[in-house]
């Protein structure tokens, strides 16, 4: 239990803990309040009554912050509001639990008097940017205001969406934004901070869960060229912003190939040639997927939520969770574009391309494991760009075509029952920010199947493919260029 008349050392802005937010410290530390100013605590430890927190600079100790919050509560639930606010801030400025300290050393536990800290020293890397300043997505930040860019941000009606908006390239922090159909609905639900974020794929937010009360979150820095700087962990954050659950605990040279949120709270994520399959309250299982060496694909639960459908390549495996085992049920000539489950989880949906020839659409039977074709596109030429996606009852298959217009790559549409192939008058598939590291589609699936949600220079259509219509219902950032994760409300 802490005493009222506790004294706190820490370093830490105001405004990030929501605690004066229309006070705005702009010279905490070192200047102006930015993205660098953001100061991380090392850990916190009782001692004769009060509570210490060890800390140092961003430049110095990049470890999660949220052990501030955690000691603001604390003393929330001993001071009294007022008094609270007062120590927090005074006239404006940092009061006296916001001011510059020394950090005693861990072996030394003593409340140290209030001096100017000493200048940082340079940046180390140790073990690559990923295993210095790993991207986190800390929780509790409701009172953050909504970055310009976001802030006109609208999800259709009768639905939700959420964007993870990355500050410049490369950069150091981000939010998580939510918003309803309604103007000016946008807010922002958590912080990112970390290094070297890239705006594309760095942070992504891969679904939401079946009730829309929670969504898994990708959060990573992204390298190309250097290994030690490709990692990338998955979270699970509460839609209110209430809470965030970290699930994966990997360093650098350790991404994740892709994750998807399944029925009662599980995940089911890849990496190294593994199905893992998280449990969000505790408990995991590790299933090996056999050759996956260019990483799984796609990732598609079967109804039943006991297996799970895995693209290895050209091949598709399917990982049963009530044996622990998987097995390869089919293989192709080429490589298979996307696939799904039928609604009764009897058979599989796959779109294949193999060399040379038009995109195939083939059903696979996971017991006897044959393959029989339904369909083979009209339309022979090179596709390119996107991510090719099958609705959700296999029924429609979107690509995109190299045809070198002006402006966009085309998207075209496949019925798969026929293999009528027809060319959609306007940008639907694009690039999607997110598809490098979650192979993410960039457009949504709507009730129906043969209806999408995608963006066109920031505007959100509801597209539908039989009619070859479509409706501006919504609007999301466009620079920088994001990616977004749509939750219908069940009706």
């Amino acid at each position: 239990m802490l005493k009222r008349s506790a004294f706190v050392v820490f370093f830490v802005v105001a405004t990030v803990l929501g605690l004066a937010a229309s006070a705005r410290a702009d010279n905490v530390v070192n200047g102006t309040l930015g993205p660098g100013a953001l100061y991380r605590l090392v850990r916190p430890t009782a001692w004769n009554g009060a509570l210490v927190l060890y800390g140092a600079c961003d430049a110095v100790v990049r470890t999660p912050f949220g052990a501030v919050v955690e000691a603001l509560q604390a003393l929330a639930r001993t001071l009294e509001p007022a008094e609270l606010r007062a120590a927090v801030m005074a006239g404006g400025g940092p009061g006296p639990l916001l001011s510059r300290a020394s950090t005693p050393p861990p072996s030394s536990p003593i409340v140290s008097t209030v001096t100017a800290p000493a200048t940082p020293k340079p940046s180390i890397e140790v073990a690559g940017t990923c295993g210095t300043g790993r991207t986190e997505i800390l929780e509790g930040y409701a009172g953050l205001p909504v970055p310009a860019a976001a802030a006109s941000m609208r999800a259709p009606q009768g639905s939700r969406i959420a964007i993870a908006l990355e500050n410049g390239r490369f950069g150091i922090d981000g939010h998580i934004i939510v918003a309803g159909p309604e103007a000016g609905s946008a807010r922002v639900i958590a912080y990112i901070t970390g290094e070297d974020i890239m705006p594309v794929g760095g942070v992504g937010i891969l679904g939401w869960s079946e009730s829309g009360d929670a969504m898994l979150v990708y959060a990573g820095s992204e390298n190309t060229l250097t290994t030690d700087k490709i990692c990338g962990n998955l979270f699970v954050l509460q839609a209110d912003g209430s809470a965030v659950k970290r699930l994966t605990d990997n360093g650098p040279a350790e991404p994740i190939d892709m994750a998807v949120l399944g029925p009662g709270g599980t995940v089911a994520y890849a990496q190294a040639g593994v199905l893992h399959v998280v449990v969000i309250d505790g408990g995991e299982q590790a299933i090996a997927l056999g050759d996956c060496s260019f990483g799984a694909e796609r990732l598609e639960w079967a109804a039943d939520g006991r297996r799970v459908l895995v693209v290895c390549g050209n091949r598709l495996v399917v990982a049963d969770l009530g044996i622990g085992t998987a097995a390869q049920v089919a293989s192709v000539n080429g490589s298979i574009l996307d696939a799904v489950w039928s609604k009764d989880g009897r058979s599989i949906v796959a779109a294949n391309e193999p060399p040379g020839g038009p995109v195939t659409i083939i059903e696979v039977d996971p017991v006897e494991g044959t393959t029989t074709q339904r369909s083979q596109s009209d339309v022979a030429k090179e596709w390119v760009g996107g991510t090719p996606t099958l609705s959700r009852d296999g029924r429609w298959l979107l690509i995109q075509g190299n045809d070198n217009l002006p402006d966009y790559l085309p998207t075209y549409v496949v019925d798969t029952a026929t293999g009528t192939t027809t060319v959609l008058p306007w940008p639907v598939l694009t690039d999607s920010a997110f598809w490098i590291v979650g192979r993410v589609p960039s457009v949504t699936w709507l009730g129906g199947n043969g209806r999408v949600l995608a963006d066109d220079g920031g505007t959100l259509y509801e597209v539908d493919l039989v009619k070859r219509t479509r409706t501006a219902v919504g609007w999301v950032p466009t620079e920088p260029l994001t990616d977004w994760a749509l939750f219908t409300i069940p009706r």
